[in-house]
């Protein structure tokens, strides 16, 4: 009997024997490795470096976004959950009750302490008040910073309790204590300016001495950087000797311009719960997190939109890490890597120009009486001196580089900090709209040339054909596709060939290509020049405009592809539309031969993709083309020549440029709001604008140079006849790149 128990006791001690063995072997060998890695972790404390975000140029390496030295504010991590109120309350209490502290039952206890708790927490309220003050926000926006700080260090102290219970194997382990990141401020503001922080650092001092303000002792001003776009607010000045008669004066107009360059540059904003999420920071000390020092933390900055979004991996950088190990005092740098820098084909001094030009100020951009044939019949078209939107594009036709793109109204940085909702709310004039690439409008007459030149490719003209104009296309319907001047004058214009339609933009002409060639083909034809896809321009606010997708040509009842929208699409009508800078990027493309190149904004670094490609168009097709061109701007028949309630004064006169071009006056759907608060425009929500879209394409070259140099696209939203509005802003943009050098 005592054997079999000796036995079975030396059994039991083997068991247990080969059982730590077993568990030595696995915290040695299977986990030795992760096992240093935290026991490393818990001997080390590791500090981030900030980066330098990249700086944005311009084409002429003028300075337009560049990182400043600015002050972040801090507060500890007890103070933003609120737990610094309760931790005090309970040292008050507990000094005042020393001597019967263990007498006091938990409920005595817990009264007393909520009792003292009030005026810790007023405190933190006039903390939070304060700083909401110093951000220029409200306190919702700080809740919603202190929530994210909070999601993020509980996740870290998770995610160490879990570890620490994986180390040892037994549950009770994994009550450990604070994380690093519990004792630690976190920055809640960011780039705050000088005058709060010097409010914010006298509060600072006074906590010292004064009981009331203990709270400001839970903040630090931590060295930060902040934005800075030292060219947003330009002084112009204007020659006026070329304006239409009504504005032409000898006296020079000088305007400062605010928002310069804002919608294509764009801003910083705080990130947000889904920019965490979709790049998390990860310093690589621990396993669940990937190492990637540019990865957003809570009060952090990114794009918001322009080039600051679309080029935020690039722009960002990373940061860096000191590490020191707590027992050797032994350092680890990892030094930060900074942003890389961005060069725009912008001119910032040409883009102020053309926003200066396009101020209500200079009286281009409003409604006039010469300008206008309906002033006051329809109170949802623009009245009389009303202020107009719209956009212009300058492009380089050479290379595809975007030299300016306003849109009007413009975006000061004054208002969007001061009065957000004077331009994020105002759904009529939506300043929030980049309109030159993020808004589609009908183009109208102005794709007459780009058809021409498609019907004589595809043999659906011959190169002296004429298309006689009856002022109307069915013999049989003589309200139905007229012609412009036959529903105005009741006149026709006779046989026509390509070139001279152009210039008097016969719509009979050009709605028989827009049969003959059928919608399936000018699809095509419209999409080979860049209408209606993303073409990468380098802002990811640009759009694809409307065209027919040819991948439902073949479908039944396929949108876009009947006989009727052949026809529409023939004068720019019908379902198609495009940004102004698709439209300046097609007549580039005519320009070159037939070459597209996708326009950009971004001049370094180059984008690969960006490469030629050939269209086939029929030479003799762009030469029609661009005759009609130069007959529509420099012959008195041209529709583009001259202001006909001005008593004919030229719209184009800037000197020493050839110029050839095409106006277009485009029927757009009313313009609605959302009434209703539903995030939906429907047919139910209220029409607040109606009217015609003005449009004026020009093409200029110097007089030294042997080829056209630059297209200039304008749009007026809803401003009326194309060459009466359109045109002489078109007109300014010419002087404006005369003035700055490029002829």
């Amino acid at each position: 009997m005592f054997h079999r128990r000796l036995l079975l006791l030396i059994g039991v001690l083997f068991l247990l024997a080969g059982v730590m063995v077993l568990q030595l072997f696995n915290l040695t060998l299977v986990q030795g490795a992760r096992l240093r890695v935290k026991a490393e972790d818990a001997l080390s404390e590791t500090t981030l470096v900030p980066t330098v975000r990249g700086k944005v140029m311009d084409r002429k390496g003028r300075l337009l976004a560049v990182d400043v030295p600015s002050d972040d504010i801090a507060v500890n991590y007890r103070a933003i959950t609120g737990e610094w109120a309760y931790r005090r309350a309970r040292e008050v209490v507990f000094n005042a009750n020393r001597q019967r502290w263990s007498e006091l039952g938990y409920d005595e206890r817990e009264r007393l302490i909520e009792e003292a708790e009030k005026p810790f927490d007023l405190q933190l309220e006039t903390l939070w008040k304060t700083l909401c003050a110093a951000g220029g926000f409200d306190r919702a926006e700080m809740e919603s910073r202190k929530a994210l700080i909070i999601e993020r260090v509980q996740k870290i102290a998770v995610s160490v309790s879990i570890n620490q219970q994986t180390m040892f194997d037994d549950p009770a382990q994994s009550a450990i204590g604070d994380v690093r990141e519990q004792r630690l401020p976190h920055a809640v503001l960011t780039g705050v300016d000088e005058k709060s922080v010097a409010r914010i650092r006298q509060l600072m001092v006074q906590a010292k001495s004064e009981p009331s303000l203990e709270v400001w002792q839970q903040v630090s001003i931590q060295p930060s950087k902040t934005r800075s776009y030292p060219l947003e607010t330009l002084t112009v000045t204007l020659d006026r000797k070329a304006m239409p008669s009504p504005l032409r004066s000898e006296e020079p107009l000088t305007l400062t311009v605010e928002g310069v360059g804002t919608h294509a540059l764009g801003i910083l904003r705080s990130v947000w719960r889904a920019d965490i999420t979709g790049r998390p920071f990860g310093s690589g000390e621990r396993e669940d997190k990937a190492a990637d020092l540019g990865g957003y933390l809570p009060g952090d900055r990114t794009g918001a939109w322009g080039i600051e979004k679309s080029m935020e991996p690039l722009l960002r950088g990373l940061r860096g890490s000191l590490t020191r190990r707590l027992d050797t005092q032994a350092e680890e740098v990892i030094s930060p890597v900074p942003g890389q820098d961005v060069t725009l084909t912008l001119d910032i001094a040409l883009q102020a120009r053309v926003q200066a030009i396009m101020d209500a100020r200079t009286g281009l951009m409003k409604v006039q009486e010469w300008n206008s044939k309906d002033l006051s019949d329809n109170p949802l078209r623009p009245q009389l001196g009303e202020p107009l939107n719209g956009a212009a594009v300058v492009i380089d036709i050479a290379t595809g580089e975007v030299l300016a793109a306003v849109s009007m109204p413009g975006m000061p940085l004054k208002t969007l900090r001061e009065d957000p909702d004077k331009i994020l709310k105002d759904q009529i004039n939506r300043p929030y709209i980049n309109r030159a690439v993020g808004q589609a409008f009908q183009p109208g007459s102005t794709v007459k040339p780009l058809v021409l030149a498609a019907a004589v490719t595809d043999r659906k003209i011959g190169y002296n054909e004429t298309v006689d104009c009856e002022g109307h296309l069915l013999p049989n319907n003589l309200l139905k596709y007229r012609c412009w001047i036959f529903k105005q004058y009741h006149r026709t214009h006779g046989p026509l060939e390509g070139p001279e339609a152009i210039a008097r933009s016969c719509n009979i002409f050009f709605y028989t290509m827009g049969r003959r060639l059928g919608a399936q083909r000018l699809v095509a034809w419209y999409d080979r020049f860049g209408v209606g896809r993303i073409n990468g321009c380098g802002l990811s606010e640009e759009i694809k405009g409307d065209l027919p997708s040819s991948a439902d040509a073949t479908a039944p009842h396929a949108r876009g592809f009947s006989v009727d929208d052949a026809i529409n699409m023939g004068i720019g009508q019908g379902p198609i539309q495009w940004t102004p800078l698709q439209a300046a990027g097609a007549y580039a493309t005519l320009m070159r031969g037939g070459i597209y190149i996708a326009p950009t904004f971004i001049k370094s670094p180059q984008d690969p993709a960006r490469k030629p490609v050939s269209l086939d168009l029929d030479p003799k097709g762009i030469e029609m083309a661009k005759q009609g061109l130069d007959m529509a701007v420099n012959a008195k028949i041209g529709t583009a020549n001259h202001l006909a309630m001005l008593n004919n004064e030229l719209i184009i006169t800037a000197p020493g440029v050839k110029a050839m071009g095409k106006s277009g006056t485009a029927e757009p759907p009313d313009l609605r709001v959302d009434t209703n608060d539903d995030g939906r425009i429907t047919r139910d929500d209220e029409v607040v604008r109606k009217g015609d879209h003005a449009w004026f394409m020009v093409v200029v070259q110097g007089e030294k140079s042997a080829r056209p140099q630059y297209v200039i696209a304008v749009v007026v939203e809803y401003g009326g006849m194309g060459a009466a509005v359109a045109g002489p802003v078109a007109n300014q943009i010419i002087l404006a790149l005369r003035e700055e050098g490029y002829f």
